[in-house]
C-alpha cells in the first residue's frame, strides 16, 4: 500500500517510481536519441528486456527523451521516448542536455 500511495502522490509514471535506483543516481535529465540508434522496448514483468525481441531503430534523431534511474555509467540508460514509453538506450547513443538551473 506504502509503493501504491508513492506513485499517487509522484509527477511520474509508475515504471519510473517503482524502477527507480536512488542509490548513487544521476539527476533526472533529458537527452536526444541519435539517429539510427537501436534500443529496447519490450520488457518481462521484473523490468528486464527482452533480447529475443528485435529492437526498434529510427532514422531520425528524437528529441524529449527523458532519462530517469541513471547510476552515470552503466552502458545502458533507462528513459522514456516519445510514443514508445520506457525503454533502454546505449549511453553512447544520447547527446545529455545541459541543465538550464
Amino acid at each position: 500500500m506504502e509503493v501504491f500511495s508513492m506513485i499517487l502522490k509522484s509527477d511520474h509514471s509508475d515504471k519510473d517510481v517503482c524502477f527507480r535506483n536512488l542509490e548513487g543516481s544521476v539527476d533526472e535529465r533529458d537527452a536526444i536519441l541519435k539517429p539510427n540508434s537501436p534500443f529496447h522496448w519490450k520488457f518481462d514483468t521484473d523490468g528486464q528486456s527482452l533480447l529475443d525481441v528485435e529492437d526498434i531503430i529510427l532514422e531520425n534523431a528524437v528529441t524529449g527523451v527523458r532519462v530517469f534511474s541513471d547510476d552515470g555509467k552503466s552502458e545502458y540508460v533507462n528513459v522514456i521516448i516519445p510514443g514508445y514509453g520506457t525503454c533502454q538506450v546505449e549511453r553512447k547513443n544520447l547527446i545529455f542536455k545541459k541543465s538550464s538551473i
